[in-house]
């Protein structure tokens, strides 16, 4: 076979390959292929399109950013609760990482371990805080009744209350990490019994 036929037979693709679309297009369309061009192509334009009937109703209609007083009062409450569960969530964090050091495990390898404790402290807190989880505890306990759950402290007070939701938070980040040590460490036993037997 000639160079020239080689050269031919180079140019052949199989059935269902694609030519990249390099058409004086910019760089990064050089790798694409003629249907992902399109189907990006669709997207640009979809886009635009969005924005442009999103100018024009804002500019035609300029109360549509209005907020309502009850808007404005939900975002108030969300702003203040994220900033108030800040503060769980780095003492679940506190906790996690101090189990995890008592584990001997590195830390830098469980850091979503971490995380994830830390926001399991912040859930926990929301959770005691809104009286949700005491209302659904409390008709179990003897001798309870709802006016029991009335005389709970509530998210205003502050004082001795924050150590003792501190204290929750830490314990609750303990043992959310405490939970997947003792289960990979129970992984890793049965693995190596398995690789000894």
């Amino acid at each position: 076979m000639s160079a020239e036929q080689e050269k031919e037979a180079s140019k052949i693709h199989h059935i269902g390959e694609q030519e990249p679309f390099q058409s004086g297009q910019p760089k990064i369309f050089d790798k694409l292929t003629r249907r992902e061009f399109m189907v990006r192509m669709v997207y640009i334009y979809a886009a635009a399109a969005l924005a442009v009937v999103f100018y024009f109703t804002a500019t035609r209609n300029p109360e549509i950013f209005t907020l309502k007083k009850e808007t404005l009062s939900v975002i108030t409450e969300f702003y203040n609760a994220l900033t108030l569960l800040v503060v769980p969530f780095i003492l679940g964090l506190i906790g996690a990482l101090a189990r995890v050091l008592m584990a001997g495990i590195r830390a830098e390898k469980n850091i979503p371990i971490i995380f994830s404790s830390g926001l399991m402290a912040a859930f926990s807190w929301l959770s005691l805080k809104s009286k949700i989880f005491l209302a659904l505890v409390i008709p179990y306990i003897p001798h309870s009744t709802d006016s029991q759950i009335e005389q709970l402290p509530s998210a205003t007070d502050i004082g001795s209350e924050f150590y003792s939701m501190a204290l929750v938070a830490v314990l609750v980040g303990m043992f959310a990490s405490n939970i997947y040590i003792a289960i990979n460490q129970r992984v890793e036993k049965l693995a190596s019994d398995k690789n000894k037997a």
